[in-house]
């Protein structure tokens, strides 16, 4: 009898679904040993609010759109959260790159290839996920891409 069949059979209509019982078996598989929440940076749903408030959802909307005028972004993924003297290596690095092409026009003819390094990206949250109400003028928020790589985590990456 499979995991999930002995779920059902304990915990009849309570148990979780399919679905679940194989997210979580997955997690536990990959060494996650804690059956509590992760932290999370929990968002408030159109439906959310409108469950709490015992409003309609469209009504909920309209307040958070006209009245508020709030709006719904998803968070810019930039490629890695860079400390400000990483970030300054990588504007000279890119000013030296600018200044030899405009130097010599042919010099990217004359590039072959470069890093052929492999990366993995890890993003246990989907762009949609990120998704969050801002108010008018509030920055968008950012989220760093997670990587592995097989080089070293220390190397600046252009």
């Amino acid at each position: 009898m499979e995991t999930y069949d002995k779920l059902v059979k304990v915990f009849g209509d309570e148990a979780l679904s399919r679905a679940q019982v194989f997210r979580w078996h997955n997690n536990f598989k990959n060494g996650r040993e804690s059956v509590g929440d992760e932290p999370r940076n929990r968002r408030l749903t159109v439906r959310m609010l409108a469950d709490e408030l015992n409003l309609k959802r469209e009504t909920v909307r309209k307040i958070l759109t006209d009245d508020l005028s709030m709006k719904k972004l998803c968070a810019n993924i930039v490629p890695k959260n860079l400390l400000a003297e990483q970030k300054h290596v990588q504007m000279s690095i890119s000013q030296d790159c600018l200044e030899q092409v405009e130097a010599d026009p042919t010099l990217l003819d004359r590039v072959i290839t470069g890093d052929e390094s492999w990366y993995f990206q890890y993003d246990p949250e989907t762009k949609r996920q990120s998704q969050q109400w801002l108010s008018p003028g509030a920055a968008r928020p950012k989220k760093a891409r997670m990587s592995k790589s097989s080089e070293n985590d220390d190397d600046l990456f252009l």
